[in-house]
């Protein structure tokens, strides 16, 4: 199969790039599918240090309770980390934007996934020359563009030469208005 069909087989679906958005956004479905891994990588961090950070906010928040429980502050009860806490909203934040972008922009972005998909196999069908099925298939074989750029050369050579030997018109000649003479 040649790099162009497999290209063509393997293009990016709207639907499914909304549906992965949609259900698994947080792991970056999305992205991996659009072929952009970093980024699909770069959502599962984020959301792993929004799960960390939440957790220890429910922890802080559990020993709170127990500590007001108890009658006061004791020695279960100690400061948040507010670092975390704070890295923790602006990844909350974060993909709350992403998610938010993604949600306007996907078209844009399978279109871009299709072209770079188109453009890799563009490439692959340019470093690979084609094979024949028969010796004499009319031009299939390796070199093709090149044979085709010289007819096409040829082509246009041929077509200035008639154009400038053309007899003028005359100044009495009606004007033809693209009909042929």
């Amino acid at each position: 199969m040649s790099p162009l069909t497999q290209a063509f087989l393997s293009r990016k679906n709207v639907g499914v790039a909304y549906l992965l958005w949609f259900f698994f956004a947080y792991l970056g479905a999305h992205k991996f599918y659009l072929r952009r891994p970093m980024m699909g990588v770069l959502y599962i961090a984020l959301f792993m240090f929004v799960v960390y950070g939440t957790t220890d906010v429910a922890r802080w928040l559990g020993d709170f309770r127990r500590a007001i429980e108890l009658g006061g502050p004791s020695l279960i009860y100690e400061e948040p980390n507010y670092g975390l806490l704070g890295m923790t909203y602006l990844a909350i934040v974060g993909l709350g934007l992403a998610y938010f972008y993604d949600m306007f922009t996907l078209p844009w972005q399978v279109d871009d996934a299709n072209a770079r998909l188109l453009a890799e196999a563009r490439q692959n069908a340019d470093n690979t020359p084609m094979k024949s099925r028969h010796a004499d298939d009319g031009g299939l074989a390796a070199g093709t563009a090149e044979k085709a750029d010289a007819l096409i050369a040829q082509y246009l050579a041929q077509r200035a030469q008639a154009a400038t030997q053309q007899q003028p018109s005359k100044p009495g000649d009606a004007p033809t208005f693209g009909k042929r003479k």
